[in-house]
């Protein structure tokens, strides 16, 4: 099929997108500049927001939104470490125990590592 993309608007400059004759232009812009394997931040950006994900209809993705912008929970090709804040980390974990899992953080292991 195809592809879709996912941007973050800002709300503070919904007066100015209504006014823009070129809005269309430049969201369009950051669509086609927001690519999978070759991400650049100042191509998908469009004075009244960001692209933050992109991918093909086949496939679903859960993003996290927080101040201006946006990530994949599970990573990306460009930034595979993804550091979440403990307020997108508790809402994943409300949202699996709300249908059923049991969420528990990894314990570090006890035994010290020594060197020989």
């Amino acid at each position: 099929m195809g592809y879709y993309s996912v941007a973050v608007f800002h709300n503070d400059f919904a007066n100015e997108l209504a006014k823009d004759p070129r809005a269309g232009e430049k969201i369009s812009a950051a669509i086609s500049g927001f690519t999978i394997k070759a991400y650049r931040p100042e191509r998908s950006h469009f004075h009244y927001g960001s692209m933050i994900a992109q991918n093909h209809f086949d496939y679903a993705q859960v993003l996290v939104v927080g101040g201006r912008v946006g990530t994949g929970i599970g990573g990306s090709i460009n930034d595979p470490e993804v550091h979440l804040d403990q307020e997108a980390l508790w809402q994943m974990q409300t949202c699996l125990e709300n249908h059923g899992y049991r969420v528990t953080k990894r314990r570090k292991s006890l035994k010290a590592k020594v060197k020989l």
